[in-house]
C-alpha cells in the first residue's frame, strides 16, 4: 500500500463506484471531498457556534442521559466540547445530516440504516487542543465497543464524519490506522 493510496479523495455522486467500495474494503474507510457548499458549512459552522452557546449557558449536562462533555477554551470560558444529538437540538444540524445524498453511504455496508435517535445520536466534538481543555485529546478508541457494553454483538458500523473546519494533522485532525475499520 503506497502512502499517495491513503491520501486518496473521492467525489459522492449517486451511486458507490467499484473503486470507491474497493478502497473501503481495502483501507476501512473512504475520504469524499467536497460533498457540501462552502455556503452551507458557513451556515452550518455559524449554528454550531450558537449552539455551543446555548448549551454551555443551559445548565445541562446531558442530553437524551447522554453526557455532554464540557472544557475550557483559550479564553478560559466553558464550552461543549461533546455534544451528542445536536440533529435534535439544531434544525440545521438534522436538515445537514438528512441530505439525501448521504443515503448512497449506506451502500457500504449492506442493509445498513442511519440511527440519527439513538445511542448518541448526530455527535458534534469540539476539540481543544490547549489551555485547560479536558478534550485535548481522544486517542486510541474503538466505536464498536459500545456494542460490547450493550451486550451486544459487535456488528459492522458506517461512522459518517463530516468536518466543518480545517482537519489536518496541525489542527488535530481525524487519524484512521487502515485496516482498523474493516
Amino acid at each position: 500500500m503506497a502512502d499517495s493510496d491513503l491520501k486518496k479523495k473521492f467525489t459522492l455522486g449517486a451511486s458507490i463506484t467499484v473503486e470507491q467500495k474497493s478502497f473501503y474494503d481495502n483501507y476501512g474507510f473512504v475520504v469524499f471531498q467536497g460533498v457540501f457548499s462552502a455556503e452551507l458549512i458557513a451556515k452550518v459552522t455559524e449554528e454550531l457556534e450558537r449552539q455551543k452557546t446555548i448549551v454551555a449557558d443551559s445548565g445541562k449536562t446531558q442530553i437524551n442521559g447522554v453526557p455532554i462533555k464540557f472544557g475550557i477554551d483559550s479564553q478560559n470560558k466553558v464550552i461543549p466540547q461533546r455534544t451528542p444529538f445536536m440533529n435534535l437540538l439544531s434544525p440545521i444540524v438534522n436538515e445537514l445530516v438528512h441530505d439525501p445524498r448521504l443515503k448512497t453511504l449506506l451502500e457500504f455496508i449492506p442493509n445498513s440504516r442511519f440511527g440519527f435517535e439513538e445511542r448518541d445520536g448526530v455527535v458534534i466534538n469540539h476539540y481543544v487542543a490547549g489551555g485547560k481543555s479536558k478534550f485535548k485529546k481522544l486517542g486510541w478508541h474503538t466505536d464498536s465497543i459500545r456494542d460490547i457494553f450493550y451486550l451486544e454483538k459487535v456488528r459492522p458500523m458506517l461512522n459518517v464524519g463530516i468536518h466543518v473546519s480545517p482537519s489536518s494533522a496541525a489542527h488535530g485532525g481525524l487519524r484512521v490506522i487502515p485496516g482498523t475499520h474493516l
